[in-house]
């Protein structure tokens, strides 16, 4: 459209509402900001004639006043930021937003001009608006408005379809790629050359042949664009190690690979083995749902609650792509999973984790074992000992009967402090295991408030009409509650919304 003269595009982004935001960084503020650099410093007649007011219908009449050849094709990116901002504010981008697409020119204008044209007529005086440019004032001017807004995001557009009920007329779906796209994907940034890491390079038929043919698993769907990144990074780092200027299919080794070595390398790069541990079951535990191996998202307060992460992990974490997160619509943030890719890698390694860790249990019990077993063996030792003790005693009982009393005594008092002390060892297993039964139940306690607490949550939400957010409540409190009863609880719920 650029390219044909007849638009001019602006492009604008909102960004996610701040408590500390700049007062210029309203979307009405925002969106004015993005036109006036689509303004050039010719004066019009509008200048002498209306009053300047910073709106949009104004910056828009002005800029078909100096350039009525052209139009403006406005640009709405990731607008699912609006409704991140207070009320009022999405009110008052509406109200203009509207003012510029249904008024030819509002009636505070149109009062100004109509005296205007009443005392020209009066005085007979040739100052004044002429035809044309009375005719351009009462032109409309309606822009070309794209709205670019997450897939699950679009019930938002109700709250401000009252004032733009157009909003919903047309839908384009932003498609993965097909497999001709892909191959320019891969080929232009390979054959472009330029200040960067690695010169140019080449792909061989095989090793493009046998790419398409993984992304597309056996040319039956079309190609994330995720994947592709992936996986082009991962070549790439090979051209740039081994020097490579054709990469053959020798050079991809195993593709699903790439895609499992992708999450541990990020994991990698956490700075300490604490930080990894602590990453990986946040990531594996709270962001998977293993039963249908899909993406979950929490919401910050939950992170912190059950995973122990600092705000400082949470950012090194969303730095390395693995995790996003976004402004959630009742204040703080949502984490989730970048991308739906990294599922099976993810569940993989959470597989391999909790194999190591089982084997680590294990051990550290056969420790525990083998200590309780060298204790058995000294008390045994001891007591063959005192055995020994009372028949030498018993030989010389008949020369020495005081000698043999006071060490048969002596062997009694030892045995009965053995047994006393195994004894005790018993009472404080006992109570150990006591204290950890009574942990577990108030645990589990816990865990079903705070189930009650998220279905109460949920249901509130539901029915003040913010159903994705309460189906979401509900995906999350498989990862606080595994139980039977609340899987049960949740599948009530459910069917519950549905009716």
């Amino acid at each position: 459209m650029e390219q044909e003269g007849k638009y001019q595009a602006v492009k604008v982004r909102f960004n996610a509402f701040s408590e500390s935001y700049d007062e210029n960084a309203t979307p009405t503020q925002t969106t004015l900001a993005a036109i006036q650099k689509a303004l050039t410093d010719k004066t019009t007649f509008l200048d002498d004639f209306l009053p300047p007011e910073n709106t949009l219908w104004y910056s828009f009449k002005r800029f078909q006043a100096q350039q009525p050849e052209q139009e403006i094709l406005l640009l709405f990116d990731q607008f699912e930021e609006l409704f991140t901002y207070p009320a009022e504010m999405i009110a008052a981008f509406k109200t203009q937003l509207l003012e510029v697409l249904n008024t030819n020119i509002p009636q505070r204008f149109r009062d100004l001009v109509e005296r205007a044209v009443q005392t020209n007529q009066a005085s007979d005086a040739s100052e004044g608006l002429n035809k044309e440019q009375l005719r351009l004032l009462h032109t409309a001017y309606q822009p070309r408005v794209v709205f670019a807004i997450r897939e699950d995001r679009i019930s938002l557009l109700d709250r401000i379809s009252d004032y733009l009920p157009v909003v919903k007329r047309a839908w384009y779906e932003l498609d993965a790629l097909t497999k001709l796209q892909a191959e320019e994907a891969i080929f232009n940034p390979a054959y472009k050359k330029g200040n960067f890491r690695t010169p140019v390079f080449d792909y061989s038929d095989a090793t493009m042949d046998a790419i398409l043919d993984y992304l597309t698993k056996g040319h039956t769907q079309k190609i994330e664009s995720f994947q592709l990144q992936i996986l082009c990074q991962a070549i790439e780092r090979k051209v740039e190690q081994q020097g490579l200027e054709v990469v053959e299919r020798q050079n991809l080794g195993n593709i699903q690979a790439v895609y499992e070595n992708y999450y541990d390398d990020q994991i990698q790069q956490l700075p300490t083995p604490e930080d990894q541990l602590a990453a990986r079951r946040f990531i594996e535990e709270g962001l998977v749902f293993d039963e249908e191996e899909r993406r979950l998202s929490l919401y910050e307060g939950q992170i912190y609650r059950q995973y122990g992460l600092t705000d400082e992990l949470l950012a090194q974490l969303t730095d390395t792509h693995l995790v996003r997160r976004e402004r959630s619509m009742r204040g703080g943030y949502t984490y989730e999973l970048s991308h739906d890719t990294l599922v099976p890698a993810i569940l993989k390694a959470k597989q391999e984790r909790m194999a190591l860790e089982e084997e680590d249990r294990q051990a550290k019990a056969l420790r525990e074992e083998r200590k309780k077993r060298r204790r058995a063996n000294l008390i045994a030792v001891v007591g063959v000992a005192l055995a020994v003790i009372a028949i030498v005693a018993s030989i010389f009982a008949f020369q020495r009967t005081k000698v043999a009393r006071d060490a048969l005594a002596i062997a009694q008092l030892e045995r009965d402090r053995a047994d006393k002390k195994a004894a005790e060892a018993e009472a404080e297993k006992a109570k150990t295991q006591a204290a950890l039964d009574q942990f577990l139940e108030e645990e589990q306690k816990r865990k079903q408030l705070e189930v009650q607490k998220m279905i109460a949550q949920a249901k509130a939400d539901f029915k003040a009409g913010y159903k994705m957010e309460a189906l979401k409540i509900l995906d999350n409190i498989i990862g606080i509650d595994s139980t039977q009863v609340t899987k049960d609880l949740i599948t009530t719920t459910r069917k519950a919304f549905d009716q």
